[in-house]
């Protein structure tokens, strides 16, 4: 098929070209490879970063509720069933 599009035109016959130095040159293909492990290892580190972030979140969203229950008086069991939070960790807040 390549054959094909090559043969009948010029841009695909360029690009086939440029292709085929840059797959026949061991350097840049490894320059390519290591760009494409850095690219994946940036996109894994901004996930994890995003996750952290949401974790933690959710965790200062449970202790903001249990101080607005413990203001109003809420008992620390209570707290605890509606939060989630250890008494450990309500106590101290």
């Amino acid at each position: 098929m390549i054959e094909a599009l090559t043969e009948h035109d010029k841009f695909f016959a360029e690009v086939d070209e440029a292709y085929q130095k840059f797959h026949d040159n061991p350097e840049l293909m490894y320059e390519y490879e290591a760009r494409q492990k850095w690219l994946h290892d940036q996109a894994t580190y901004i996930e994890e970063a995003r996750a952290e972030g949401e974790r933690d979140g959710k965790l200062e969203g449970k202790r903001e509720a249990a101080r607005n229950l413990m203001h109003l008086g809420v008992t620390v069991d209570i707290i605890e069933k509606a939060t989630g939070l250890s008494q450990k960790e309500i106590e101290e807040l």
